[in-house]
């Protein structure tokens, strides 16, 4: 999988993934950032998912 996020961190510009088993390649551009996504091979939009943020340590 490659991921490429924008300048500002706010977008996502590029998440590539590669199926290892039908050697086929999935694109998807300009995603909103901070958000869980759900990628089944074959779909045409990435599937937002619930999440709980992990709190950092300072």
């Amino acid at each position: 999988m490659i991921l490429s996020c924008a300048q500002h961190w706010d977008r996502v510009a590029l998440i590539e993934v590669t199926w290892p088993t039908s050697n086929t390649t999935q694109t998807f551009r300009d995603l909103t950032a901070d958000q869980a996504l759900e990628i089944t091979e074959g779909a045409k939009e990435p599937k937002p998912r619930a999440y709980k943020p992990i709190a950092l340590p300072k």
